[in-house]
């Protein structure tokens, strides 16, 4: 929650957030992927998709690479 509300306080997501709502979905999207790299023995479910994830619940865009 702490990670949620500190990007609410920076702007970075939407000051509407549910902060204990989002907690709690991020919480459940994370074990249900810890779950199936489990089961599937493979750590395939944890890739790249991941980020993609976890952002989608967020409902926040990706932040874009910055060019070094």
């Amino acid at each position: 929650e702490n990670a949620i509300r500190d990007a609410v306080a920076d702007g970075s997501l939407p000051k509407k957030t549910d902060v204990k709502a989002k907690a709690r979905e991020l919480d459940t999207y994370l074990t249900g992927v810890m779950t199936t790299a489990r089961i599937k023995n493979s750590l395939e479910p944890m890739g790249k998709d991941l980020v993609k994830g976890v952002f989608h619940c967020l409902e926040a865009a990706i932040p874009s690479k910055k060019a070094a």
